[in-house]
């Protein structure tokens, strides 16, 4: 029985999708609340000099990297990209998002990116940064070493039609401070 058909025949018990914020003291639900209904499989609370953002990487009809704003208020994403496949993992620098998963395009088909992508903070994808990761099953982690590097885990073979098993390490985009 799907969560809507449980609400519609008045079941009690709360069942929240994706993501949600409590309250450290009491676990009680706060004021931001996400309107998700896919689940986040990673998350990325970023703190840089300049902003805080929430970098969630998310499945659903297709896949999403979505960046929020945490605070008191509601909880309204900044922008969503949606790609045609899981992302189920993400991570973020001063300049860019990072995203693994089980994809191989973002945007309808605008944008081919075979299971590693980077996106600007504005939202837009990075049109210089296209590592090609040959799977079936995707990329499971993604980690960024700020001013070097971006390492990408998961169950794969090769990376740009070389043998690359299981773990590959990229350059960050132009402009990451070490």
């Amino acid at each position: 029985m799907s969560v809507q058909e449980r609400i519609g025949r008045g079941d009690q018990r709360t069942v929240k999708l994706g993501l949600f914020a409590a309250n450290l003291a009491d676990g009680s639900f706060t004021a931001w609340q996400p309107d998700m209904d896919y689940p986040a499989f990673d998350l990325d609370l970023f703190k840089g000099d300049n902003f805080h953002s929430l970098f969630v990487a998310a499945g659903g009809a297709g896949g999403h990297v979505i960046r929020y704003l945490p605070h008191d208020g509601p909880a309204t994403p900044i922008w969503d990209r949606r790609f045609d496949g899981d992302v189920t993992a993400v991570d973020s620098s001063e300049s860019a998002v990072y995203a693994g998963g089980h994809y191989d395009f973002i945007d309808g088909g605008a944008y081919r990116r075979k299971h590693a992508a980077a996106l600007n903070l504005d939202g837009e994808v990075a049109v210089n940064w296209d590592p090609e990761i040959d799977t079936n099953t995707g990329v499971f982690a993604v980690k960024v070493v700020p001013g070097q590097m971006v390492i990408y885990g998961g169950e794969f073979s090769r990376i740009n039609r070389r043998p690359q098993p299981g773990y590959a390490q990229f350059p960050a985009l132009p402009g990451e401070r070490p």
